[in-house]
């Protein structure tokens, strides 16, 4: 979690070892990084570096 600025929002899920989303046409549509901005700007809230779009 090196990427983790604010770890008093993530405390809690501290057991979770991963998490793999399915980006090719579940979460993001093929083509269109519109869907994939709004999970970046969520992950950066909780001070999680999600790469940017």
């Amino acid at each position: 979690m090196k990427h983790v600025k604010n770890v008093k929002h993530v405390k809690h899920v501290k057991h979770v070892k991963a998490v793999i989303f399915d980006w090719a046409g579940t979460v993001v549509d093929y083509g269109s990084l519109a869907p994939m901005g709004a999970f970046v700007e969520t992950f950066e809230q909780f001070g999680v570096d999600a790469g940017g779009v």
